[in-house]
C-alpha cells in the first residue's frame, strides 16, 4: 500500500528565515493577525496540530483561538509547548498575580485538556534552553561573566532546543512504519511530558560549567530584574545578533542560533518572570522524559559550552 504523503503546514507571522523548511517541503502560511477565518482555512484536513504560544500582547486569547479552531477544524490530536513547574502555579495563590504571563500558561494548559481531553492532546513542559546564554556572549567577552536575576544558590535547570525538536519529533512518529503522521494519542502518549535538565544546578555551576566549556575563567552575577531587561534590550540591535553567522551554516548549531529581533518586550517579560519564578518555587523535579524521548543523553549546560566554543568566539 503506498504510503500518503504528509503535508507540513505552517503558521507564523514573518517568513524571514523559513525559507529552508519550504526547501524541505514545509507550507508557510503568512498571517498578520490571528483570526477564526484564516485558521479555519489553514486547519482544514490537518490531523495534527502542534502549538508553540507566541509572546504578544494577545497572547492567551491568540493560543485559546487557535487551539478552538484546531477543534472545530476536526483536528484529530493537538500538541502544546508549555512550561515545566506549571503545575505548582495554583500554590502561590494571591502572589501569583505577580506571574500574568505564566498564569497565562496555567490557563492554556486547561483549555487544551478541556478541549480536546488528554486522551487526544498532551503538553511538552521545557525548562529554559541552553541557546538562551548566547546572548551572554558580549558579557563573557567584556566582563568575564554571565549576570541572570536569581539568587546564586537557587537551583535551576536548561536543556538543549534541539534535543527538545527531535523529542518532539521522536514522539510523533508512529511506531509502527516510523511515518511522519503523529499517533501519539494512539500508542505512547501521557497527557505531560516534563523535558527537565539531567540534574538542576547553581549560578555557581553555570559559571564553573562555563569556563571549562570555553576555556576562559567566567564567574557569576546575580543582578537585578531591570538590570537583565535592560541588557537584553540592548541587544536587539547589536549586529552580533543580526543574522546567524555564515561560517556555521553547515552546522545543525545554526539554526539554533538566537537573533536580537526574537527580544521583543514580551519574551523579555516572559524571561524575567520565569526567572522570578524559579527564586519562589524552587529546582522542578528532575525526570527522563527527555532522555527517553531521545533515546538517549540529552546535552548538559556543560556540552553546550564545549559544543559550542567556535560561536561564542564569532560573538565576541
Amino acid at each position: 500500500m503506498r504510503k500518503r504523503k504528509t503535508e507540513f503546514r505552517l503558521l507564523c507571522r514573518d517568513t524571514q528565515g523559513l525559507s529552508e523548511l519550504e526547501k524541505m517541503g514545509g507550507k508557510i502560511y503568512k498571517i498578520d493577525s490571528i483570526n477564526k477565518h484564516d485558521l479555519k482555512n489553514i486547519m482544514r484536513n490537518v490531523f495534527y496540530t502542534l502549538v508553540v504560544p507566541e509572546h504578544t500582547d494577545d497572547f492567551l486569547n491568540e493560543t485559546k483561538m487557535v487551539i478552538t479552531e484546531a477543534k472545530q477544524a476536526g483536528v484529530d490530536y493537538l500538541a502544546m509547548y508549555s512550561i515545566s513547574g506549571i503545575d505548582a502555579f495554583s500554590k502561590l495563590g494571591e502572589k501569583g498575580a505577580k506571574y500574568p504571563l505564566l498564569h497565562g500558561y496555567q490557563c492554556l494548559e486547561q483549555c487544551v485538556e478541556d478541549t480536546f481531553g488528554q486522551d487526544k492532546s498532551c503538553l511538552f513542559r521545557t525548562v529554559l534552553f541552553h541557546q538562551l546564554f548566547y546572548y551572554f556572549g558580549p558579557m563573557i567577552d567584556d566582563h568575564k561573566q554571565i549576570a541572570l536575576p536569581v539568587q546564586q544558590k537557587d537551583k535551576w535547570g536548561t536543556i538543549c532546543l534541539q534535543d527538545t525538536v527531535d523529542a518532539v519529533y521522536k514522539l510523533s512518529l508512529d511506531d509502527s512504519d516510523r511515518d511522519t503522521e503523529a499517533t501519539n494519542a494512539k500508542k505512547k502518549n501521557k497527557f505531560v511530558f516534563e523535558f527537565t535538565a539531567r540534574d538542576n544546578i547553581t549560578g555557581d555551576t553555570l559559571a564553573k560549567d562555563a569556563s571549562e566549556g570555553l576555556d576562559t575563567k567566567i564567574s557569576f552575577k546575580d543582578i537585578s530584574e531591570e538590570d537583565y531587561s535592560h541588557y537584553l534590550r540592548d541587544l536587539r540591535n547589536d549586529n552580533r545578533f543580526k543574522e546567524r553567522p555564515d561560517s556555521f551554516r553547515d552546522d545543525i548549531s545554526y539554526y539554533m542560533f538566537p537573533l536580537g529581533r526574537y527580544l521583543n518586550d514580551h519574551t523579555i517579560a516572559f524571561m524575567v518572570e520565569h526567572w522570578r519564578y524559579i527564586d519562589r518555587i524552587g529546582p522542578v523535579p528532575i525526570t527522563k522524559d527527555l532522555g527517553h524521548a531521545i533515546k538517549g543523553q540529552e546535552d548538559t549546560i556543560r556540552d553546550f559550552f564545549s559544543r559550542n566554543k567556535e560561536q561564542f568566539r564569532h560573538i565576541r
